[in-house]
């Protein structure tokens, strides 16, 4: 680690910060997971390609409530009863570029094919879309058609197998034979891919632009009055890169979650109180601390306001993204075991042994806990 690294104080009006498992109502996270703080400092900086970096986060919010959008969705098939009907542009992409063509008025027992309680917003594209489910009628009775002949040519194709046994290998009629089962098997080859190209030119492509489109209300939960303070610990040239493109950075979280930044500065840590400016624990804030270090009862804190006893730290568990590589194109992140923790005191001979344990095992233990010197709580990952 280096003697000094980076310390951005920034505040957010509102934010949000996605945990991926949540879809219908989207949960935040209490602080930003360590990929999307180095995901915003990459995009600030220009980077195209990963620089490592460590991450230390920590902050605290005023309130948390929740916020309604409306939730648009492509279903996987196009409904004749439900939704809004739409085409699309491009129909290799799924986006926000579409045509509305009908919209659906009762919850049930609507129909855009037969024009039953509908709302016709364009007409002509209505007619076509009818005209292409027409079509498709007709191919399925084609195809019964292209079936009954291929099962005509396997039946022939079976009957002259049979007549192999009653002609030597090398004769003109086993020949004969022979040529004329590849006959057959190539005229139902030709046949199939013939059937299967007009079906895709003249009804699938056409008509897989056209889809259902269902609208309904869902919830994200936000914070607001969000102050963070970041550590950041990488290579010289990044931390400079950093520092000179932080202004930047224009949110953290969504792309409307803008960022204010009210300090920036290269900051000393230590492994103990000694030379730091300030010795409160910086208590109004909630850490994003390694859980080792609590299993190593390096924190505590009190057990009431007004108490003198105390206990040992404890905080909800969070598997947190940082970085990730690309297997099979799939990305597969780096998960960082963390607690969130609100209140805390560090308990000194046991930060001392701790660090001494990260310094015998320095690949295992990556919980080793610092102070700046203005006495944040550093905890690097």
């Amino acid at each position: 680690m280096n003697n000094k690294i980076l310390r951005i104080i920034l505040r957010q009006n509102k934010a949000h910060y996605r945990k991926e498992e949540s879809v219908t109502n989207k949960m935040t996270y209490p602080l930003p997971p360590y990929s999307t703080i180095i995901g915003a400092i990459h995009n600030a900086c220009g980077y195209t390609t990963y620089n490592p970096m460590d991450v230390s986060v920590q902050g605290k919010f005023e309130s948390l409530n929740q916020e309604i959008y409306t939730d648009q969705a492509f279903l996987d098939n196009t409904m004749d009863d439900r939704g809004i009907l739409v085409k699309l542009k491009n129909s290799d992409f799924i986006n926000d570029g579409y045509h509305v063509v009908a919209k659906a008025v009762k919850s049930q027992g609507n129909s855009f094919r037969n024009g039953t309680t509908i709302d016709v917003i364009d007409k002509e594209e209505l007619q076509r879309y009818r005209e292409l489910l027409d079509i498709r009628d007709e191919f399925k009775e084609k195809s019964k058609e292209v079936k009954a002949i291929e099962k005509e040519n396997k039946d022939n194709i079976k009957q002259l197998k049979q007549k192999f046994k009653e002609f030597d290998k090398n004769s003109k009629e086993y020949k004969e034979i022979s040529d004329n089962i590849s006959e057959l098997k190539n005229k139902n080859k030709e046949l199939k891919a013939k059937f299967e190209k007009d079906k895709e030119i003249n009804c699938t492509i056409p008509l897989s632009k056209y889809f259902s489109l269902t609208k309904s209300v869902r919830r994200y939960e936000v914070l607001y009055g969000v102050k963070l303070v970041i550590h950041i610990d990488s290579d010289e040239d990044t931390l400079r890169d950093i520092y000179d493109n932080i202004y930047n950075l224009t949110s953290i979280g969504r792309s409307e979650d803008f960022v204010d930044i009210i300090d920036l500065r290269y900051v000393e840590v230590f492994d103990d109180r000694n030379n730091i400016k300030k010795l409160e624990d910086n208590k109004d804030l909630s850490y994003y601390v390694a859980t080792k270090a609590l299993e190593e009862r390096v924190l505590r804190y009190k057990i009431a306001a007004n108490s003198v006893d105390e206990t040992y730290t404890r905080g909800t568990t969070y598997y947190l993204n940082k970085d990730y590589n690309i297997n099979d194109k799939k990305r597969i992140f780096n998960k960082k075991r963390v607690s969130y923790i609100s209140s805390y005191r560090i308990d000194n001979l046991k930060l001392e042994d701790s660090n001494v344990n990260y310094k015998r095992n320095e690949r295992e233990d990556m919980y080793r806990i610092y102070l700046d010197e203005e006495g944040y709580l550093v905890n690097l990952m």
